[in-house]
């Protein structure tokens, strides 16, 4: 992914000879010219070029490959040298929405590795938040989902976004619509299951769906539920908050465990 103008690309399928099949993937038709053309150059027959949007899942890719290299936009800085403007470009807001934009792609492509594949993850950059700290997290909250999902005796599969959906009790009221006032209350819980935060105490938070007024967790669940249903879902820090840290009980990158009701809804 990412893969502009092809080099990567092209020395897998040469090292390949003429077997296999790599598929190099950009975001624009531009892009993915140029990777076109340097194929034709090159005569290779295994390769083939395609516009695709790394943050968006692609399902028929899930579990397809068996390498997979993201090559993913960075804040250049260990090409100093070479490329010199970057010094007055690079702001440290830009490289912290770099450093976002890296964890949205690299939740979405690892899905994409086969089990027991490898998924390849390169930057041109030396900063800790744009590598290792990328590296680490990867490999650490899907271990840490992983191990909550074996200790609970969870026999459900996850969502193409990665969110965990468990009904505890089934609704009998209305579905969910787009622009529907609806009303829940949650209890959220870390992965350990202690409670971090309870609506139960007061009135039912309200929310338009489909309005992203909620984290993306609630609200992709939510849109599986009917009035008076009840579910359990398991979030990933990216369908939550993220890189944010909230308080000492919820550190950045927290998986998160909430219970929701659905009360009501307005339409």
């Amino acid at each position: 992914v990412c893969a502009a103008p092809g080099g990567k690309s092209l020395h897998m399928a040469q090292l390949l000879h003429g077997t296999g099949h790599v598929q190099a993937r950009d975001l624009t038709d531009y892009k993915v010219q140029m990777i076109q053309e340097n194929i034709a150059r090159t005569g290779v027959t295994n390769m083939v070029a395609s516009r695709k949007d790394a943050t968006v899942l692609d399902e028929a890719s899930v579990e397809k490959a068996d390498i997979v290299i993201a090559d993913l936009p960075c804040s250049g800085l260990g090409v100093l040298a070479k490329k010199t403007d970057l010094k007055y470009k690079m702001t440290e807001e830009t490289q912290k929405s770099l450093v976002a934009l890296q964890r949205t792609m690299l939740e979405t492509v690892q899905s994409y590795v086969k089990p027991g594949g490898t998924l390849i993850y390169s930057t041109c950059t030396i900063t800790k938040q744009e590598n290792e700290e990328n590296a680490q997290r990867l490999n650490e909250e899907p271990q840490r989902i992983a191990k909550y999902i074996n200790d609970n005796n969870i026999d459900v599969l996850p969502k193409a976004s990665g969110l965990y959906y468990i009904e505890t009790e089934g609704g009998k009221g209305d579905s969910v619509q787009i622009g529907d006032i609806v009303y829940v209350h949650y209890s959220i819980y870390d992965i350990n299951n202690s409670l971090i935060e309870s609506s139960k105490e007061y009135q039912p938070i309200p929310f338009v769906y489909g309005e992203n007024q909620m984290i993306a967790g609630i609200e992709e669940a939510v849109g599986y539920m009917k009035v008076g249903g009840k579910s359990r879902i398991i979030v990933p820090s990216e369908l939550g908050f993220g890189d944010i840290k909230i308080d000492e009980n919820l550190p950045a990158n927290s998986t998160l465990v909430i219970d929701l009701e659905l009360v009501d809804l307005q339409r």
